[in-house]
């Protein structure tokens, strides 16, 4: 336990306000809980869109994207490949 954000090496949250988003970009990994899906207020770039019953694919799918800007400047392209798994 740590009394400011900033000195976690790890965070644990249901939520990922701005002050996570960017300790996450620093120096700290986050665990994201979201059980609360699409009620949760701050889920960053995260969507808990109701599937279509017995389909995963299509949300699946979509994970497979990345914002390049956390990557800096590594020629990478914003929908990622499969070499990246």
């Amino acid at each position: 336990m740590v009394e400011k954000i900033t000195e976690a090496n790890l965070i644990l949250t249901n939520s990922l306000d701005k002050e996570i988003l960017a300790q996450s970009k620093k120096d700290s990994q986050v665990i994201f809980f979201a059980e609360e899906g699409d009620g949760v207020k701050n889920k960053a770039h995260y969507s808990f869109r109701q599937l279509d019953i017995g389909e995963s694919w299509a949300r699946a799918s979509s994970m497979n994207y990345v914002d390049i800007a956390w990557f800096g400047g590594l020629p990478i392209q914003p929908e990622i490949g499969w070499e990246f798994e």
